[in-house]
């Protein structure tokens, strides 16, 4: 008994230790990924003449009036700011942004923030902490540029801003979201932008959420190709048994079609990246220097509070799937 006890310490850092590691840094990616919320819209970066006030109110007036597919939403960016409490006089620093029209485009999780709604505003958690001192902020009231907003709703946005509808003729729009059900959200801005005479670049997050599924893959794939290597040796260790030759070889034939069910529910190729001439070799050289490009892209233009938030997961969700397939490789060693 006395040497069991010796031996348990080393067997536990050894065996035990790396494989609980694996698995638990595997549900911290697992979590990661979950917090990662797709985009509601197609963001378009405006340059050249940006639309104002009375411009974008025209062209959303439009879309209303045509009952076109296409919504819109438009963006302001105010930079930096400070927002005071009016009964107390605490204060706090942060981002503020505008919008104009259907604010669900800018993050599905804003409602009761209507687009005619002049007094009112959505606030992060962290504001409304330091403001108020409690998170539970609706209808409270608060100072901004000396005038005094509403508090519509608080948000678990991981960084400090308010969100308003800017009052300001020459408020410049220089983002509009885009959405429309039945087309590609290249197809949506290209004829939007083309319908009303503006200029700018679609900015798409999407591959963020695609890079980290196939991240989320690797560790079952790996743990499923070495636990097939042991079936498969133990299998040809038993020829002579028939019956446990048959058991491995079941074992082998369902690791392989559990691996290419995982593959085939969890990657989609796009239907943009599907040559029409497989012997096209130019064809994904072209979509590699596309894909750069928008990735470039993307980290170099300013972020809303979702794609923050979605970078943040995905930096998150790649971290602890490397540290999961490392400790399953020193654990199933």
């Amino acid at each position: 008994m006395s040497s069991d006890k010796r031996t348990f310490p080393g067997v536990f850092w050894k065996r035990l230790l790396p494989g609980m590691l694996a698995l638990l840094f595997y549900g911290w990616s697992v979590l990661a990924f979950g917090s990662m919320m797709e985009e509601p819209s197609v963001s378009v970066f405006l340059s050249g003449d940006y639309p104002e006030k009375n411009r974008a109110e025209e062209i959303l007036k439009t879309l209303e009036q045509t009952e076109a597919e296409t919504s819109a939403c438009f963006c302001w960016d105010g930079g930096m700011t400070t927002l005071t409490e009016p009964d107390y006089g605490r204060s706090a620093e942060v981002m503020v942004a505008g919008i104009l029209g259907d604010g669900s485009l800018y993050d599905k999780r804003i409602h009761g923030f209507w687009e005619k709604d002049k007094e009112g505003c959505v606030i992060d958690g962290e504001t409304a902490w330091k403001l108020f001192g409690t998170r539970e902020a609706e209808g409270r009231w608060l100072v901004y540029g000396g005038k005094n907003y509403q508090v519509r709703q608080v948000l678990p946005w991981k960084q400090r801003m308010i969100l308003i509808r800017p009052e300001k003729e020459t408020a410049m729009y220089t983002r509009v979201f885009l959405k429309n059900e039945s087309l590609q959200d290249s197809k949506t801005a290209e004829q939007f932008l083309m319908a009303y005479g503006l200029n700018g670049t679609v900015v798409d997050s999407g591959f963020l959420i695609s890079a980290a599924r196939i991240l989320l893959l690797i560790f079952p794939i790996i743990v499923s190709a070495i636990l097939f290597m042991k079936a498969n040796r133990e299998r040809k260790q038993c020829r002579e048994e028939k019956i446990g030759c048959w058991l491995w070889t079941g074992a082998c034939i369902l690791m392989v079609a559990a691996v290419a069910v995982l593959i085939w529910k969890n990657i989609e190729i796009p239907q943009g990246w599907i040559p029409s001439r497989w012997s096209d070799f130019k064809f994904w050289s072209g979509k590699y220097r596309e894909l750069e490009e928008q990735v470039r892209l993307f980290l170099m233009l300013p972020k809303t509070v979702l794609q923050a938030e979605n970078i943040s997961g995905f930096v998150k969700c790649a971290g602890c799937s490397v540290g999961a397939v490392v400790m399953g490789i020193v654990q199933l060693r």
